[in-house]
């Protein structure tokens, strides 16, 4: 459920959803609730629309809490879903945002209220997704991490959650150990290990042998759901 007393926020959240619903794919949603996806909105949108989609709406908002909006601005970007209404109905949400804006709020208190509304309609899959592309990672702290991390519920959210917004904090290292230290729960553990990946792709982390020790053990416990990303890990700490 969203919560948020905010009208820009819940106008937003409403905008983008419009879009999501613009981008649906039948087909991928079909497809994602029969492998089991717990979701009650799935709109099967690809990761590329989805954030196709933000970009554009971060564009539009932008625009509305520096100036009013351009005419030339007002007009629909050119996304990978190509789907009449999309930029409109976002370009309507930064109208609306710019008329209702309090002049004490930033840009980023702005995200990042947006960003806690979507990953709080934990109901919808690309509310979650979304919500892990607005989220201005200076604002991001270790609470908030973890509490997220705790409440991812699919290995596609931890993916994206990892690649779009954790991999990018500078404490994610520590994040990721934390949560191996705390948490025995599949989709925690997935998350940490994901972010692991991340980091040492990025250089964030140094493969060593008390990392791969870890990798072992944990692919000793045998779940299912780790085992991809425990293999990917043990594959860089060879190249390594």
């Amino acid at each position: 459920m969203i919560v948020d007393n905010n009208s820009r926020v819940t106008d937003a959240v409403k905008a983008l959803k419009q879009a999501f619903f613009a981008c649906r794919n039948g087909v991928v949603a079909d497809a994602l609730r029969a492998a089991g996806d717990p979701h009650r909105y799935i709109m099967g949108c690809q990761l590329t629309d989805v954030a196709s989609i933000v970009s554009q709406f971060s564009q539009f908002s932008q625009n509305s809490l520096d100036s009013q909006l351009s005419p030339e601005s007002r007009q629909p970007q050119p996304d990978s879903c190509q789907h009449v209404g999309t930029g409109r109905a976002l370009s309507a949400s930064a109208d609306s945002s710019h008329l209702s804006q309090n002049s004490q709020d930033s840009q980023e208190s702005y995200f990042a209220r947006l960003a806690q509304a979507l990953w709080s309609d934990s109901d919808h899959r690309e509310c979650r997704m979304a919500a892990t592309m607005l989220y201005p990672v200076d604002e991001f702290d270790m609470v908030l991490s973890l509490q997220w991390c705790r409440s991812v519920e699919t290995a596609e959210i931890a993916d994206v959650l990892c690649h779009r917004l954790l991999r990018k904090l500078p404490f994610a290292p520590t994040l990721a150990e934390r949560l191996l230290e705390e948490s025995n729960e599949r989709l925690v553990r997935y998350t940490a290990f994901r972010l692991l990946l991340n980091l040492v792709l990025m250089g964030k982390v140094q493969p060593d042998w008390e990392l791969l020790n870890t990798i072992e053990a944990e692919q000793a416990r045998g779940e299912a759901l780790l085992q991809p990303v425990l293999t990917s890990l043990r594959e860089e700490i060879a190249e390594a």
